[in-house]
């Protein structure tokens, strides 16, 4: 199955790992509640996704190439955007105002990052903004 939408937190717990593009239609998705997939390549959060208290973390997508998160997604101070062992990952975008009051932002184990677009008023208060093991993407 090549491309799969998500339109309620529901569905999002029974996606086909078989999916290789991923689209999560403007709902409250709680923690990155969508099942990892083994072959997923692209991931697309529309505007408007995720609950304020809502941590987002990504592990280990290991076919993840395309990271694309909408306007005005997750938004709290409490919170941390963690993103790691993605080892395809290739872009990154991040529309305005999504994850502007967050703690922390941690990318980590990346080698294949070569792009990463952060909006306006993202991350306005983060207070720890981690980098490590993104290969050529910093040289």
């Amino acid at each position: 199955m090549a491309n799969f939408l998500v339109l309620s937190e529901r569905e999002a717990d029974s996606v086909p790992t078989t999916v290789k593009n991923l689209r999560v239609q403007r709902f409250q998705l709680a923690n990155s509640s969508v099942n990892a997939s083994s072959s997923l390549r692209t991931l697309v959060l529309a505007d408007h996704s995720g609950l304020p208290e809502a941590h987002f973390e990504l592990n280990g997508y290991g076919e993840l190439q395309k990271l694309r998160i909408g306007s005005y997604c997750y938004r709290n101070e409490t919170c941390s955007f963690s993103l790691s062992n993605c080892p395809k990952l290739k872009s990154i975008s991040i529309g305005k105002e999504s994850f502007r009051y967050y703690q922390c932002l941690e990318l980590k184990n990346l080698a294949s990052l070569k792009s990463m677009i952060i909006s306006q008023s993202c991350f306005e208060r983060t207070q720890v903004f981690s980098l490590i093991g993104l290969g050529k993407w910093l040289n």
